[in-house]
């Protein structure tokens, strides 16, 4: 849960899409102190080219992946990011 006010409501349909498509512009908020809250869609179970990827593991990957980011702005500034994931896609 979320107490403090948001600045920024980052919304993103997949896990990785805010990191891979403005990092620098979070990563410009977190040095100004913003307060971001990342607000993901669904839980990155689908899109691999890995024939052999279970979906239920390619959202393990994207999780964790989304929890390093999430360690890696809150230390840099004063950000307090949260995540929400949404459910899965079909």
């Amino acid at each position: 849960m979320i107490t403090e006010q948001a600045h920024i409501i980052v919304f993103t349909p997949h896990p990785d899409d805010a990191e891979s498509r403005m990092a620098g512009t979070v990563a410009r908020w977190v040095r100004e102190g913003k307060n971001i809250v990342y607000v993901v869609c669904t839980n990155g179970d689908k899109g691999t080219n890995a024939p052999n990827m279970k979906p239920e593991e390619l959202a393990r990957i994207r999780e964790r992946a989304v929890g390093c980011c999430k360690a890696t702005w809150s230390e840099r500034g004063k950000c307090s990011c949260a995540i929400q994931w949404g459910a899965p896609i079909f």
